[in-house]
């Protein structure tokens, strides 16, 4: 593996500038952040000029075309841009009445590029906390629009605006963002730091951070682990004939199926006491199919099971793939791996949640890739990344029974696409939903359709022909739920 490197340098304790109160714990929090995402971390703070040259020299030193993936220079303390050069202060630095005199007492964004065009192919990542502005103001002083020469593969993150200035309390605001997610996972280091941007934003700051980049390449600081090419054998898609030789795995799986919940509570316990290594994939997603059926017979322990997944202390990612796995595969497979008419659809919203965190990835992209050789039912997939448009539903109704006060969905449009609507259960009996206002009969039509192909409601628009025709009317919904598909 590659190796990671980080340099941090915090500077407060100024000589003949106003102090600093939270760089030099700007520059811990950084390196300890860092530092858990194996990064090799050197930190030093409070340098006078010759010693910020020495560290930062040290530190390139160790940079290797072949060895290093990437490195990142943090840089908390006072700055100023002057004659278009951004400058980091050093602690002994002296207010100088010419630009060149202060150029010469600082060690300069310029300098430090110089020395990193030598490494094309390293990613560098360089993070400058500091004003951008006048030195009567909190960290930095005034200067011209300094333009960014910056190397190959390159990508620098001002935590202020050219000419603004970057606030202190207690450490600086930019870096108290960074730190929170610096650690997310599988984000392009642009998309971490475009988040930032937005929580400053958000809470009212009136500090915008800038960023340069010349990134030919997509660079995660957190990429997590994947876990691919998932399969499973045949008897475990088709559960009704699982067995195991595994005599723990099999009394876990055997009192999941006990239709008590005591005795499914205590499985449940000894499942989150194992070591999951100790059971096969196999094992683990029959377990999962299990926990889903219990739940949806009203085992409280299942369902916080699955309420609390993403958060549980089953904390080997691969294994808790296989359980999510084996839940989400319960909700639209039978016991014969046929799919289901009526998917089981109680706790649905817990499950997609927990396939779509970051840490679970591969689960999202399994059960996505199974369900889309379904290509006829309309069933939401879900996956990790922001959805940039909702399933925008056109709804039609019909009368039941000649009584005029009682609908029930006919038909669907879904962007242009007729589609056809069936009752999932044969027979099935009807809730009844009251109408009183456009809003209401929207929800009530988003939640009937979202349960139907397991979509979070956020997902799912409503649209109406006639939206004044539903006022004082009963929508009916088929208890079980539709089946939906294309015609089209």
């Amino acid at each position: 593996m590659k190796q990671r490197l980080a340099i941090c340098i915090g500077n407060d304790e100024y000589e003949k500038l106003e102090p600093l109160k939270g760089a030099v714990k700007d520059s811990i929090n950084v390196k300890n952040v860092l530092e858990s995402l194996s990064f090799e971390v050197l930190i030093h703070n409070n340098l006078k000029l010759s010693e910020m040259g020495a560290a930062i020299g040290d530190f390139v030193c160790k940079i290797n075309n072949e060895s290093t993936e990437a490195i990142v220079i943090y840089f908390a303390g006072h700055g100023m841009e002057m004659k278009g050069e951004t400058l980091m202060l050093p602690v002994d630095f002296d207010r100088h009445e010419t630009p060149i005199g202060a150029i010469n007492q600082s060690f300069t964004l310029e300098l430090l590029l110089d020395q990193l065009q030598e490494y094309p192919d390293v990613v560098k990542i360089i993070i400058f906390d500091a004003c951008r502005t006048s030195l009567e103001r909190s960290r930095g002083t005034d200067g011209r629009y300094t333009s960014i020469k910056a190397p190959r593969n390159t990508i620098i993150a001002f935590g202020t605006s050219p000419g603004e200035r970057a606030e202190e309390n207690n450490g600086g605001i930019y870096t108290r963002a960074l730190i929170e997610y610096l650690p997310l996972q599988r984000e392009p280091i642009e998309t971490i730091f475009k988040k930032v941007r937005q929580s400053l934003v958000n809470d009212n700051h009136l500090q915008i951070p800038w960023e340069h980049s010349s990134l030919i390449q997509d660079f995660q600081l957190n990429p997590g682990i994947y876990y691919e090419d998932i399969a499973y054998n045949e008897n475990a898609l088709a559960d009704k004939d699982f067995s195991t030789l595994n005599l723990t795995a099999k009394k876990i799986i055997d009192d999941l199926k006990s239709y008590n919940w005591y005795i499914q509570k205590d499985a449940i316990t000894r499942l989150q006491n194992s070591d999951l290594t100790s059971f096969s994939a196999d094992e683990l997603f029959v377990m999962g199919r299990n926990i889903c059926q219990a739940a949806e017979g009203d085992c409280i322990a299942c369902q916080s099971f699955i309420s609390n997944f993403k958060y549980c202390n089953l904390v080997l990612i691969k294994e808790k793939c296989h359980l999510l796995n084996g839940i989400a595969y319960e909700i639209f497979f039978d016991k014969n791996n046929a799919l289901r008419k009526s998917f089981k659809a109680s706790h649905y919203s817990r499950v997609i949640s927990a396939l779509e965190a970051k840490d679970f990835l591969s689960c999202g992209r399994y059960i996505s890739s199974t369900l889309k050789c379904q290509p006829k039912r309309i069933i939401y997939l879900p996956y990790i990344f922001d959805r940039k448009f909702a399933l925008d539903f056109k709804v039609i109704f019909e009368a039941k029974y000649t009584n005029q006060s009682l609908l029930e969905i006919s038909s669907l449009k879904l962007n242009g696409c007729d589609l056809q609507v069936e009752a999932a259960v044969d027979n099935s009996s009807y809730n009844h939903h009251k109408v009183t206002s456009i809003d209401e009969a929207k929800e009530i039509v988003k939640n009937i359709i979202a349960e139907s192909i397991v979509a979070p409601t956020s997902e799912v628009s409503i649209s109406f022909d006639d939206v004044n025709e539903l006022i004082d009317k009963i929508i009916l919904a088929r208890k079980g739920g539709y089946v939906i598909s294309k015609i089209c």
